[in-house]
């Protein structure tokens, strides 16, 4: 029986609304995925501090404040993701809410429901989660039982939803039929603010 490896979720906050970006790898890896960066440059220092080359962006929604430091890591040849129905909102400052022009980007990847990333040694699984903004996605982590949750649901609340693409409902059907059907063990690493679980 092979021995349960260690999985590390590294959380810095970035930006101007102090993201929670996750650096995520396997124990012992030389590569690692990165989850909503909105600066690039302390991202980049983790790497280059514990060895790691930044194999792919996973985005969980277009705004901002989870975007901006990805023109900085895509340079490097990180793969960037993102879910289909958000893509155009990358380069759409009505969407994405950007006060600044940033570098054209272009995904790599435009996710679905239901779809597997494998990168950096690591199975990811693809839910996707329309409300607080139209292609709003959330990343589940089986391995560690996490799931990466962006601005859809935090510690006892939940995303906005009157921006271009955010629609109420919607979001509560995203959480309350799509998230909370995962087991109430799963911790919730969110967008913002502290983790919680599922059954919190």
């Amino acid at each position: 029986m092979s021995e349960k490896r260690t999985v590390i979720t590294e959380r810095i906050q970035t930006g101007p609304l102090m993201v929670n970006t996750y650096v995520v790898y396997a124990q012992g890896a030389d590569s690692c995925v990165v989850i909503d960066p909105a600066d690039a440059a302390p991202i980049k220092k983790y790497a280059e501090t514990y060895g790691l080359k930044i194999a792919a962006v996973l985005l969980t929604h277009c705004h901002f404040d989870h975007i901006l430091g990805v023109p900085g890591l895509v340079q490097d040849g990180a793969k960037l993701y993102i879910g289909e129905n958000d893509a155009a909102g990358l380069n759409d400052r009505s969407v994405s809410l950007c006060f600044m022009e940033l570098p054209e980007m272009k995904p790599d990847v435009l996710l679905k429901d239901g779809d597997i990333i494998t990168e950096a040694g690591l199975t990811i699984k693809v839910i996707a989660t329309p409300g607080h903004t139209a292609g709003g996605v959330c990343y589940v982590l089986e391995e560690t039982s996490v799931i990466f949750s962006g601005d859809t649901l935090f510690r006892f609340s939940i995303g906005r939803t009157d921006f271009p693409g955010g629609d109420h409902d919607t979001l509560l059907h995203s959480i309350r039929k799509v998230l909370f059907a995962l087991p109430e063990e799963t911790a919730v690493l969110p967008g913002h603010g502290p983790a919680t679980s599922i059954g919190n």
